[in-house]
C-alpha cells in the first residue's frame, strides 16, 4: 500500500510540475488542484480493487444495513450479537429474543433473479452454521434456526415473501424485522438473557484467543471509512501546509523545510504506534504526500536557478 502511495504522489507531482512550468496562467491553479485531486481518488481507488475491498464492500454495506433492522427490534425485547466466530468461520448476526434464537446470514447479490441455482449452497453453509450454534446454545436442542437475509437491486422482483429451503428461511432485508416479530413467544426474559449472557462471554473469550494467535479482528465499516477519511485528510493537510509557504521568500525554502518536518514527524509517530493501523496509513499518506511535494518543489527552485 505504501509503495502505491508514493508512486502515485511521484506523479501527481511531476505533473503539477509539469503544470506549473508551461500551463497559462489563468489554467494553472486549476489544472494542479484537478491533478491533487485526481490522484487522491485514483489512490483510494486503486487501494479498494488491488485490497479487495471493492469485492467485499457490498458485503459489508449488507452487513450494516441487516445490522440496522434487528436494533428496531431491541424494543420488543430481542437483543443481538454480531460476527460470531465459530471453529472455522463466522455468524454474521446472532438474534435472541421471546421468539427464539436465530444464526443469520447477509447476502448480497444485484441478480437475485438469476440466483436461483445457487440458494442451495447458500442454504447448507447457513443450515451448518446454524448447528454450530446450537452446540454453543444448547447442544441437546434443536432451537436455533437459520436465516439468510437477501440484499441487492432485484430482491422486490425475485422475492415476494419469505421461503425455507433446506431448513433455512430466506427474507429480504425489507421482510426481515417483520419476520421475526411474527414468531410465536418461546423464551421468557430470564431465558433470553441467560442465551445473550452466555454468547456474549464466549465471543469475548473467542475474539481475545483470535488476536493472539491470528492478528486484530477484521475491521468495521465504520473503521474503513474513518481510516478513508484519515488519509484523505491527511494528504490534504500536509498538501496544504506545504504548499501555503510556497510564496514566502526565499521562496520554496520554507515548503522544502515544512516537508521534511512533515516526514520526520510521520516516521517518528510511525514507529511509536507500530500496532495502530490508522496511524500507519495516515503517516504513509503523510510521507508520499510531503516527500512528493517536497522533490517536487526543490526541483522547480533548481530549474528557477538554471534559468
Amino acid at each position: 500500500m505504501w509503495r502505491l502511495l508514493v508512486l502515485a504522489a511521484c506523479v501527481a507531482a511531476l505533473m503539477c510540475g509539469g503544470a506549473a512550468l508551461f500551463a497559462p496562467d489563468s489554467l494553472r491553479p486549476y489544472l494542479i488542484g484537478a491533478i491533487v485531486a485526481s490522484a487522491l481518488w485514483s489512490v483510494h481507488a486503486l487501494m479498494m480493487i488491488t485490497s479487495g475491498v471493492a469485492t467485499l464492500w457490498s458485503g459489508i454495506l449488507g452487513e450494516s444495513w441487516t445490522a440496522a433492522e434487528l436494533r428496531k427490534l431491541r424494543r420488543s425485547g430481542w437483543q443481538s450479537i454480531n460476527h460470531v466466530m465459530l471453529e472455522e468461520r463466522d455468524i454474521d448476526h446472532v438474534l435472541v429474543g421471546p421468539g427464539g434464537t436465530f444464526a443469520i446470514e447477509t447476502k448480497f447479490r444485484s441478480d437475485w433473479a438469476n440466483a436461483r441455482p445457487y440458494l442451495g449452497e447458500i442454504a447448507r453453509t447457513a443450515a451448518s452454521t446454524t448447528r454450530q450454534l446450537q452446540l454453543r446454545v444448547d447442544p441437546r436442542g434443536k432451537d436455533v434456526r437459520g436465516v439468510v437475509v437477501m440484499w441487492g437491486w432485484s430482491t422486490r422482483e425475485a422475492v415476494d415473501t419469505p421461503f425455507e429451503l433446506e431448513g433455512v428461511t430466506f427474507c429480504t432485508g425489507e421482510q426481515l424485522s417483520r419476520l421475526i416479530g411474527q414468531q410465536p413467544p418461546v423464551l421468557d426474559d430470564h431465558g433470553v438473557q441467560a442465551i445473550y449472557t452466555g454468547l456474549v462471554n464466549y465471543v469475548d473469550k473467542r475474539d481475545a484467543g483470535e488476536v493472539s494467535t491470528s492478528g486484530p479482528l477484521p475491521r468495521t465499516m465504520t473503521q474503513v471509512i474513518n481510516d478513508i477519511g484519515a488519509v484523505v485528510m491527511t494528504a490534504l493537510l500536509v498538501a496544504l501546509a506545504v504548499s501555503a509557504l510556497a510564496t514566502v521568500r526565499p521562496q520554496g525554502v520554507w515548503s522544502v523545510l515544512t516537508a521534511v518536518t512533515a516526514t520526520v514527524v510521520a516516521v517518528k509517530l510511525r514507529s511509536t504506534h507500530r500496532q495502530n493501523l490508522r496511524v500507519t496509513l495516515t503517516t504513509t499518506a503523510a510521507l508520499a504526500t510531503a516527500t512528493g511535494l517536497g522533490v517536487l518543489i526543490t526541483a522547480i527552485m533548481g530549474i528557477n536557478l538554471l534559468l
